[in-house]
C-alpha cells in the first residue's frame, strides 16, 4: 500500500472500484481501487449493507 494513508492492511473497507474502461462489475476478495473512493466500513453493519450506502471520506 505504497503512498496510501488512512488505511491499514486488514481493515474492512467499502467504496467504488471501477473496472478498466469504465462501468462497474463484480470482484473477488481483493481488488485495486483508488483510496479516494474508499471508506472504512462501520463495524455495526454488514458488507451487504455497506454496499447500499455511498462511500464518504473527509
Amino acid at each position: 500500500m505504497k503512498g496510501v494513508s488512512g488505511f491499514k492492511k486488514g481493515l474492512e473497507v467499502y467504496g467504488y472500484a471501477s473496472v478498466l474502461g469504465g462501468g462497474s462489475g463484480s470482484f473477488a476478495e481483493f481488488v485495486s481501487a483508488d483510496a479516494k473512493v474508499m471508506a472504512l466500513k462501520p463495524k455495526n453493519i454488514t458488507h451487504v449493507e455497506a454496499g447500499g450506502i455511498p462511500a464518504y471520506r473527509d
